[in-house]
C-alpha cells in the first residue's frame, strides 16, 4: 500500500534528465520488497546486466520468473509490443504495486535499469510514486578518450569509467590511437607506450558489448603521427623528415608530425587497419587525419604550390 508523503512533493534527480517525470505525494514502502519479476526470455547479454543490477544493490534482491506476491516485488520487467521511434525508449512508473519497467527493445530496459539504479542510490525505505517516460535526442552519444598523450588507462580503470559512461547512458566509447596499440610489426613505436594488445581490446570490446555501448575504432593518421615519425626507422614517411616550425606557436619540432600523401604511406596505414580493424565489430571508423601542420611544405610542397596557390596553403593547414 502507498503512503501520503507531507511537506513537499520529492524530486528525484536522473542525469541526464529524463523527457517527462512526474512525482506524486504517496510512497512507497520498499523493506520488504526484494523480487525482480521476468516475464520474458532475455539475451545472454541483459541477463548478465540484471545479475550486477543486483549484485551492486544493497537491497538482497531476487529474481524470479515465478509468481510473486505482489508485497514482495519491487520491480516488474516486461517487453512491450507498442512499437517505439526508438529502442532506446523506455517507460518507468512507481504505484502501489511495485515499479514497473516497460520497453520494446532490450536497449530500452537497460537504460531504464540505470535510470532505476540512480532512483534506488538516492532512496531510502520508501519511494514517492513517479511516471518517467524517456528516450534518447541523439542515436548516437559518443566518448572519445584520449590515451596516447597521457597516461595510458589500465584495464581495471578503463572498466570503472565504461561503468560511469554506462550510467550516463552513452551508447559509443572510442579510444584516441596513435602508438598505444601493440601493432606486431612495430614495436619500436609503442616500446615504452604501455600499449593494449589484441586480448586487451577484445576484453575492452567486450566489456562494452555487454553494457550496450558500441566501441569504436580510433586510430589517427595523415597528422599527429609524430609518434611514430620521431624514430629513425620511420623518418623516411614525414612530409619533413627533419622537422618543421609549428604554426601556431612557432616552435621549432625537431621531427615530422605528417606523413607524406603517398603510396608508401598508404601501403603502411593499409597494413595497421588490416591488424587493428578486426578487433571492432562496429561499422564506424574514426581515421583522424586532423592537424597536418606541415603539409605542403616538405615532400608535397612542388605538388601542392601547382595545384593550391601559396598564400592558401597556411591557411589549410
Amino acid at each position: 500500500m502507498g503512503k501520503k508523503m507531507s511537506g513537499k512533493r520529492m524530486k528525484i534527480r536522473i542525469y541526464p534528465p529524463p523527457k517527462q517525470a512526474k512525482y506524486h505525494r504517496s510512497r512507497l514502502e520498499l523493506t520488504e520488497r526484494n523480487f525482480i519479476k521476468l516475464t520474458h526470455h532475455h539475451s545472454a547479454t541483459f541477463n548478465a546486466a540484471l545479475q550486477r543490477f543486483v549484485s551492486e544493490s544493497d537491497r538482497n534482491l531476487e529474481l524470479s520468473y515465478g509468481q510473486v506476491k505482489q508485497e514482495k516485488c519491487l520491480l516488474r520487467i516486461h517487453i512491450s509490443k507498442a512499437k517505439s521511434k526508438h529502442p532506446e525508449s523506455y517507460h518507468l512508473t512507481n504505484s502501489s504495486t511495485g515499479i514497473q519497467l516497460s520497453a520494446s527493445a532490450e536497449q530500452g530496459l537497460y537504460r531504464g535499469l540505470m535510470s532505476l539504479k540512480q532512483i534506488l542510490q538516492q532512496s531510502g525505505r520508501d519511494l514517492p510514486y513517479f511516471e518517467i517516460s524517456d528516450e534518447p535526442d541523439f542515436k548516437h552519444r559518443g566518448i572519445m578518450l584520449d590515451n596516447s598523450r597521457t597516461k595510458v588507462p589500465s584495464i581495471k580503470t578503463l572498466k570503472h569509467l565504461i561503468d560511469r559512461f554506462a550510467d550516463l547512458k552513452y551508447n559509443q566509447l572510442q579510444l584516441y590511437t596513435e602508438h598505444t596499440f601493440a601493432f606486431s610489426q612495430h614495436p619500436t613505436v609503442w616500446a615504452n607506450a604501455s600499449p593494449y594488445t589484441a586480448m586487451d581490446m577484445m576484453e575492452i570490446h567486450q566489456y562494452c558489448q555487454s553494457r550496450y555501448i558500441e566501441l569504436v575504432p580510433n586510430l589517427n593518421c595523415f597528422g599527429h603521427f609524430e609518434r611514430w615519425l620521431r624514430h629513425p626507422d620511420y623518418k623516411a614517411y614525414a612530409e619533413c623528415p627533419e622537422g618543421f616550425i609549428h604554426p601556431v606557436d612557432q616552435s621549432q619540432v625537431p621531427f615530422g608530425s605528417t606523413l607524406k600523401p603517398n603510396r608508401k604511406s598508404l601501403n603502411l596505414l593499409n597494413e595497421l587497419y588490416a591488424e587493428y580493424l578486426p578487433l571492432f565489430e562496429s561499422q564506424h571508423f574514426n581515421v583522424g587525419g586532423d592537424e597536418p601542420w606541415e603539409l605542403g611544405k616538405g615532400w608535397s610542397a612542388e605538388r601542392a604550390n601547382r595545384k593550391v596557390p601559396p598564400k592558401f596553403i597556411s591557411i589549410l593547414c
